[in-house]
């Protein structure tokens, strides 16, 4: 049983993650719903981490790894989930010692303030999400602590509170339980933290969800957002301290917002009907690295 954890086990189990993500993305897709029933949310949360996973550094400790997963993320997150993730790996990876190895007592606490950043980044975060999954595996963690500092059985236990909040997703969340499904950000979750599992503990079986689980819903006409683009940018700021007049420009100007100051790049993640507006916006305090406009209006909708 693996009392502690080294970088290369991190890394792996993000390379694993990823696999996991492209295993299900299709299914992934088919689920999602909540905000938007876009159906991207799977190939989305799988280039977000292949593409982190794929430029990650050939060795370094738990903190380096988990830095470099969310100083990647930042750049090439897509999507409202990926987004989400940006933000979990933010407080995660700033939460872990510098040390050659973490203990189950590191991650557990760390994994919370993932959780709670990723949870106070979102305007207003809804119940039966990703993350409230994420909250619920944070507090799983955190109570072991009285019992175990063992890195193996701590990120089981995650593991397991992940999957059982994933199959409460289908009735706390008003929007999912009239379909009777899952959500989908939520279920990409479980499967990232199956893929660090793997690597943490490489003799546990891989878990089998319940068909019910990877159950879809049908194509429909009805639409449920209330904006029409997804809009996402990574630019780097002028001044690093017009990062909170240009956070008060952009929040009104649509639903789904989310911004993320990093070290040196900043991401907007907005649902907006005007985006030229928003990135003419952000133009002005800073320089615009790349930018994304899908119009959800042309994608399926519930």
């Amino acid at each position: 049983m693996s009392e502690n954890i080294n970088g290369l086990q991190l890394s792996r189990g993000i390379i694993a993650a990823a696999d996991m993500l492209e295993k299900y993305k299709e299914i992934l897709n088919s689920l999602n719903v909540f905000p938007v029933a876009d159906r991207d949310t799977g190939v989305n949360m799988y280039i977000s981490l292949r593409k982190t996973a794929d430029r990650l550094p050939e060795s370094g400790t738990p903190s380096e790894i988990l830095y470099a997963v969310y100083d990647n993320l930042l750049e090439y997150s897509r999507g409202n989930s990926g987004t989400i993730l940006t933000l979990f790996f933010e407080g995660l990876s700033s939460a872990l010692p510098e040390s050659d190895v973490i203990t189950g007592r590191d991650f557990a606490l760390a994994f919370k303030a993932g959780a709670d950043t990723a949870c106070s980044g979102v305007s207003s975060p809804a119940n039966g999400t990703i993350l409230s999954v994420a909250a619920k595996c944070a507090q799983a963690g955190v109570s072991l602590l009285d019992f175990s500092d063992s890195a193996e059985e701590i990120i089981k236990r995650i593991s397991d509170e992940a999957r059982s909040s994933l199959i409460k997703t289908a009735v706390q969340n008003p929007v999912l339980k009239p379909l009777g499904v899952v959500d989908s950000g939520a279920f990409g979750f479980c499967l990232i933290l199956d893929g660090i599992l793997s690597a943490v503990a490489p003799e546990s079986e891989p878990y089998a969800y319940p068909e019910f689980i990877m159950k879809g819903v049908p194509d429909s006409e009805n639409k449920i957002s209330s904006c029409r683009y997804c809009t996402e940018a990574v630019f780097r700021l002028n001044n690093p301290g017009y990062s909170d007049s240009l956070r008060e420009q952009l929040a009104p100007m649509g639903n789904c917002f989310m911004f993320i100051k990093g070290a040196s790049l900043c991401k907007l993640h907005i649902h907006t009907d005007s985006p030229d507006d928003v990135l003419e916006t952000a133009a002005k305090y800073a320089e615009i690295i790349s930018s994304k406009v899908d119009d959800m209006g042309g994608q399926h909708f519930l």
